[in-house]
């Protein structure tokens, strides 16, 4: 073998350093998004669970037309 491709196989410290550091930021910014789609689904789970306990109390009170417009909504 010569030095060349002996040198191709291992790999320096830095390099593996600068590997790692790569990858991390990758799975950081994987996270992140994941984070943020997380909390936009939650929101919006959120809102349509205040719109179908608006339209309970509505059904509760017999304004079943408006309790169906306001579930038309979600």
């Amino acid at each position: 073998m010569k030095i060349a491709e002996i040198q191709k196989m291992v790999m320096i410290p830095e390099e593996r350093y600068d590997r790692m550091l790569e990858s991390y930021d990758k799975a950081v910014n994987t996270t992140g998004k994941l984070v943020k789609e997380v909390s936009a689904m939650q929101a919006e789970l959120d809102r349509r669970t205040i719109i179908e306990n608006e339209a309970i109390l509505l059904i509760s009170k017999c304004r079943f037309l408006e309790a169906m417009e306001l579930l038309a909504t979600i």
